[in-house]
């Protein structure tokens, strides 16, 4: 505060006995009659009409400009001067928050003004008979409207079905992305008109170009082709030598990486007949050589992950040093967009998102939550990885000693999936392997080959979500009554972090 800030409030306080007008009674209750009044609210639709005719939006942001802004003064597009605002707290107080923020936000918690807890909450939820406002008519077909609004976007002007397929039907005609609602599309590649679905994200599959009974071909020949096109020529296809007489469809033998191409029907457990360890016996079965196992659904859906996976395993990726980037917290809108274009598992719901920036790009992030499953540890470290094609060499350590630093963790727990990875990683940063978690499941419908993760039908959310469900039946049992097939994965590594006793 300057000098001269400091004598008003001085001189205010001799006078009136509070350090600033806004604390006098007179001035509060003049502000409480004025919002009484609409006084305010007038202001905000004078602004929201101002936004409106300058820009064609009440709600305009200049977001862009913002980011450049920050780009250009501090080399971050995403900076809250944070670090900065934590520093002056403890120089100022010994501490994260000011003393003023956290004693009117205990006054108010105390007094049951503000939280979940709250009367004012409380009395809302029984002015509308609901639980919890995401219950509220309108608030879920807000979100069905906005959900809706952003998939029509996705087909019809994304990039995501461009150059596949064209979709045959109008934008109002479109009902919701689940099994129940078949659309038509036509095979950008070979004109042919069929129908499908599009749950979960799913690309429509052409079966004229893809059909089921000759995938596993048509992959194998997509992989060797990419893998030529990497610069790398010793490929041996369906090698029956290295497994005693098992095959490995593809295997690299300068790289000794071996690739698995399983389609989802002929790797199912009924149609394929292949049983839960099936696909953690070939990988064990393969300790001296890296196997990777693509599903046929990754490859058309998520090619450009598993391409990038692929050049990381043959080591063809271009390569950053961590020492030449900056470690920065990031939004959770940059991180859904950064994980779900890179990471394999999609977007998370995680609480501490951590990134590493080199000449203004985000190349590399690193996740927390509180764990999910295993309550004994504090944070689990729920998604790591970086740009497409990149190796950003010392990213893991960068980003996890920073997390230990700033956050100071006592236990920290994580899973490495066996379908892609070794797990060096995490032996790298200073994790222990605990155990080998066994493999999991992913069902599917004979009608398509989408896989759904297990959660979804859990035995007491059948009777909601299947067309036939009988309560004497196990889970596996009414999932079969219905038309549905599982395949089965590798399983996890299972690593923790402890903080070292002093």
């Amino acid at each position: 505060m300057t000098e001269r800030g400091i004598k008003l409030r001085e001189t205010f306080r001799k006078k009136y006995g509070v350090d600033h007008p806004s604390q006098l009674s007179s001035v509060k209750d003049k502000i409480k009659q004025k919002r009484l009044q609409g006084a305010y609210k007038n202001a905000s639709i004078k602004t929201k009409n101002t936004l409106l005719k300058k820009y064609g939006n009440e709600n305009y942001v200049n977001v862009e400009k913002a980011k450049h802004t920050k780009m250009v003064r501090y080399g971050n597009s995403s900076y809250n001067n944070r670090e900065k605002m934590l520093q002056t707290n403890r120089e100022k107080y010994g501490m994260n928050v000011s003393p003023n923020t956290q004693k009117s936000t205990i006054y108010r918690t105390s007094n049951g003004e503000i939280g979940f807890k709250s009367e004012k909450y409380k009395a809302f939820l029984n002015a509308y008979g609901v639980n919890n406002i995401s219950q509220l008519s309108k608030v879920k077909e807000g979100k069905k409207h906005k959900q809706i609004s952003k998939t029509i976007e996705l087909i019809f002007r994304g990039p995501r079905l461009k150059g596949k397929v064209l979709p045959l039907f109008k934008e109002t005609e479109y009902h919701g992305a689940d099994y129940n609602h078949i659309y038509k599309f036509k095979c950008v590649a070979c004109n042919n008109i069929f129908e499908d679905n599009l749950y979960s994200g799913n690309i429509p599959r052409c079966l004229k170009c893809y059909p089921h009974n000759q995938f596993h071909s048509r992959i194998e020949d997509e992989i060797i082709d990419f893998i030529h096109s990497i610069g790398i020529s010793d490929i041996q296809k369906h090698d029956r030598t290295i497994l005693n007489g098992n095959e490995i469809d593809i295997f690299i033998p300068s790289q000794n990486v071996g690739i698995e191409c399983d389609g989802i029907i002929w790797h199912s457990e009924i149609f394929g007949k292949k049983d839960r360890n099936y696909h953690l016996q070939k990988t064990i079965s393969c300790d001296h050589i890296r196997l990777l196992h693509i599903w046929d659904w990754e490859w058309l859906n998520k090619q450009c992950i598993i391409k990038s996976i692929i050049k990381n395993a043959l080591h063809k990726s271009s390569r950053i040093f961590a020492r030449n980037c900056q470690v920065v917290e990031v939004s959770n809108a940059e991180k859904q967009q950064f994980l779900g274009h890179t990471h394999i598992q999609g977007d998370d719901k995680s609480s501490i998102r951590l990134g590493l920036i080199h000449d203004g790009i985000l190349v590399s992030c690193m996740t927390f939550s509180k764990s999910r499953y295993d309550k004994k540890y504090d944070y689990e470290l729920s998604r790591f990885c970086n740009k497409l094609d990149t190796c950003v060499i010392g990213a893991s350590s960068k980003l996890f000693s920073y997390f230990i630093k700033t956050r100071r963790p006592k236990s920290i727990i994580s899973y490495c999936n066996r379908r892609f990875f070794t797990g060096q990683v995490y032996e790298k940063i200073g994790m222990t392997k605990c155990m080998d978690t066994p493999p999991s499941y992913f069902y599917f419908h004979k009608n398509n080959c989408i896989p759904i993760n297990r959660i979804q039908f859990q035995k007491h959310k059948l009777k909601d979500v299947l067309k036939s469900y009988d309560p004497e039946l196990t889970e596996w049992q009414n999932m079969q009554l219905n038309g549905y097939d599982r395949i089965w994965d590798c399983g996890h590594f299972k690593y923790e972090w402890v903080m070292p006793m002093i």
